[in-house]
């Protein structure tokens, strides 16, 4: 029996052999077939990918050559000038200043003369930051971009370079300036944040699966849509990616990138500077493509029964992944990336067992977006969701790798905090608001308070509450009693906070008001104090080099600096405790004071401009309204606004000849146009072309062939009627 049942189970193994042998026969044929199909779709989607990248890196390379075009046009006006031609340094520096304010991407704005001495630089606030004298060095004589600049006619590039105060990707752009008499004198050169191209190519234009980099004709990386901080700076000079394109206009190939990830390339060349522009798609990304169209060939020709087979295999591959795929988006908010309510549930069990288990602290802190609602009304909901996304990544960076952050639900996220006491949730929590607070959002300028914030309520496990449910609504109430104080802040549950904590405000003492809050300092003014603020108070309000001065509600000056008495030419003994009725009887009837009582009844930030006849001058007046009056900084802007006329007339105006140029020609003819239609007139175009004006240019030399075209304009000035224009719109044209 034995030695029966032995060979039936060979002969059953012999049948299931023979079975197998069979079908891989039959299969065989078809795996090979779909294998070479596998590679050809391969094949062909690569070369699709270098294409697709060819063509990204062209408009990329297009663009790049846009930013230094648009860039020679802010600076030939600027090297034309008068005052930078003779070489005027303080006129120079007041039109720089003015012009960088238009410019955000501009680090700076500088001229420096032709032995390589920096002679005037404009730079924004927030980089006029001071080196120690020691440091200073105004020399850029070997610098690769005066060099350039200096044997250039038109406009230059410079090297890649980290700016030394901002530490940010710049690039210096130039223009050459010559003096009244054509002697090269030196150039006018714009820092260009590079950020504006990191921009470009993070942009939503540019496929998540395209990886782009900018290189610099000496292998710096110059830009990158990846990892920019690991890779902007970085010298690939060496690598066989930079090695093969160097030298060429455009072209295509794959490789293997620095960061060791295969990628099949497109590159193009720029036309106005020596870099280089490299899209490529990464080759696992073509194979998952080529995977997936191989797939729905075999879906589509496969006999029934292998189609049943391969479906059962794959969906029986598939079945953890997806599983775990669904469990995670189970858990997980789909706008923020946080993790969601349910989350919380089963994490705040996990943690309150563990907590009394181990006689632990467990703290938790409720996050409420101030006046989210408002922010929803202004900018939209599309702008709304990209701000939930921003404070949640905020929140992020800002917790440790132990906590744990969730959305709660609309505009409220939580942070779980594990063996966290008191102390050190409310100093976490307190750090979420302030890099919140700091983060610059688009579209705040709309908000209540000028900008994006959050209040936190922070409650303790167990001083708070034994339970979960009660943990958290210990939290709720700390938060509800932050907004009720006036929002941005942090309380915690009890009321009192540790006492390493910051204060958000130190009041200034006053006379006939109550006291105005400046934020983010201590008070440590005397008690009782009716006259100058002292301590901290006093030297922050010492160093603000604007004119400053409080009224309270009944306007009665309260406070006033000196800035204010050398400003406005009056003495501060005359106006403190006195109404600005008393000093300036019809001031109720003038805009000005209007706009600050409107400001006042509304609380809100008012800033305003008005030329005031009382002292002459343009003044800028920003009003902070409190609860107990208004603050009132004041700068004037006389000089400012002269220098915008200059700017405006170096807009619209030829420097050469004083005719209207090409801008204010258009808006003219339109405006012809207009009126031509609306009364059935009829109006004439009449282009003129100096003749052979290059030919003079080059034998008599530029001068001569300048002054012959402001002869040519007078000319034709006196031929003309006072209602036609005429107008330069370029070169003899």
């Amino acid at each position: 029996m034995v030695s029966l049942k032995n060979k039936d189970n060979n002969h059953q193994l012999s049948l299931k052999g023979r079975l197998s042998i069979l079908l891989i026969v039959m299969l065989l044929p078809f795996f090979c077939f779909s294998i070479y199909q596998a590679v050809e779709i391969n094949g062909r989607l690569e070369k699709e990918a270098q294409q697709e990248s060819l063509r990204i890196a062209k408009n990329v390379a297009t663009s790049l050559d846009e930013y230094i075009i648009s860039t020679g046009e802010v600076l030939i006006p600027i090297a034309n000038n008068e005052s930078v031609r003779n070489q005027d340094h303080p006129k120079i520096k007041e039109l720089l200043e003015r012009i960088l304010l238009k410019y955000p991407y501009y680090n700076s704005l500088s001229f420096v003369d032709a032995n390589g001495i920096k002679q005037v630089m404009a730079k924004h606030e927030d980089m006029s930051i001071s080196k120690p004298p020691a440091e200073v060095d105004n020399s850029v004589r070997e610098f690769p971009f005066f060099k350039r600049g200096m044997e250039a006619s038109g406009i230059s590039v410079g090297d890649f370079k980290f700016c030394g105060v901002t530490n940010m990707p710049i690039v210096h752009i130039t223009y050459p300036v010559f003096d009244p008499s054509e002697n090269r004198v030196g150039l006018v050169a714009a820092a260009f944040d590079l950020t504006k191209l990191q921009d470009k190519l993070t942009s939503p234009e540019i496929p998540d699966y395209v990886t782009i980099g900018v290189i610099d004709n000496n292998g710096i990386v110059v830009a990158r849509n990846r990892e920019p901080k690991k890779f902007i700076g970085k010298d690939i000079s060496k690598e066989p990616i930079f090695k093969n394109m160097f030298g060429l206009k455009q072209g295509i190939d794959t490789a293997q990138t620095t960061d060791g990830v295969k990628r099949a390339f497109g590159f193009e060349r720029a036309s106005r500077v020596p870099w280089y522009v490299r899209a490529g798609v990464d080759t696992e990304y073509i194979k998952s493509q080529a995977r997936t169209e191989s797939l729905h060939q075999l879906l589509v020709f496969a006999p029934f029964l292998l189609l049943s087979i391969l479906g059962w295999f794959w969906a029986g591959k598939g079945v953890d992944r997806v599983h775990a795929t669904t469990g995670q988006l189970s858990l997980t908010d789909p706008l923020t990336g946080l993790w969601n309510l349910r989350k919380l549930n089963q994490d705040l069990d996990f943690e309150f067992s563990r907590a009394k288990r181990y006689n632990n602290k467990l703290s938790f802190a409720m996050i409420d977006i101030d006046f989210f609602k408002h922010y929803n009304d202004q900018n939209g909901h599309q702008a709304g969701d990209e701000a939930l996304r921003l404070v949640s990544d905020l929140i992020r960076k800002s917790v440790r790798d132990a906590d744990i952050a969730y959305r709660y639900g609309g505009e409220e996220m939580c942070v779980l905090l594990s063996t966290t006491d008191k102390e050190g949730a409310a100093y976490l929590a307190e750090r979420i608001r302030r890099g919140i607070e700091a983060f610059s959002f688009a579209g705040v300028e709309k908000q209540p308070n000028g900008k994006l914030t959050v209040s936190i309520g922070v409650a303790t496990y167990p001083d708070d509450s034994s339970f979960r449910d009660g943990l958290v609504n210990s939290a709720d109430v700390a938060l509800y009693r932050a907004k009720n104080m006036g929002r941005n802040r942090v309380e915690v549950c009890g009321g009192t906070m540790p006492a390493h904590e910051p204060h958000d405000s130190f009041a200034l003492p006053s006379t006939n008001a109550e006291a105005f809050p400046l934020p983010y300092c201590e008070s440590d003014s005397p008690a009782g104090s009716d006259s100058e603020p002292a301590g901290h108070a006093a030297v922050i309000l010492g160093s603000i080099t604007d004119a400053f001065f409080t009224i309270d509600r009944q306007w009665h000056f309260t406070y006033m600096n000196n800035m204010t008495e050398e400003l406005l030419g009056i003495s501060r003994e005359e106006y403190i405790g006195k109404s600005l009725m008393e000093i300036l009887p019809n001031a109720s009837e003038s805009k000005l004071f209007q706009q600050l009582q409107s400001a006042a009844e509304e609380n809100r930030v008012a800033k305003i401009e008005e030329l005031c006849p009382s002292f002459n001058k343009w003044l800028q007046v920003t009003a902070y309204p409190f609860e107990g009056g208004m603050t009132v900084l004041i700068d004037d802007v006389t000089e400012r606004k002269k220098t915008e006329e200059e700017i405006d007339k170096m807009i619209h105006y030829d420097v050469l000849t004083g005719l209207p140029n090409r801008i204010l020609l258009l808006d003219r003819l339109n405006l012809a146009l207009a009126h031509a239609r609306r009364y059935s007139e009829r109006i004439a175009i009449v282009c003129l072309d100096v003749d052979n004006l290059k030919t003079i240019n080059d034998t008599l030399g530029h001068r001569l062939g300048d002054e012959l075209l402001k002869g040519i304009v007078d000319r034709l000035k006196t031929r003309l009627r006072e209602s036609d224009t005429i107008a330069r719109i370029g070169g003899d044209e």
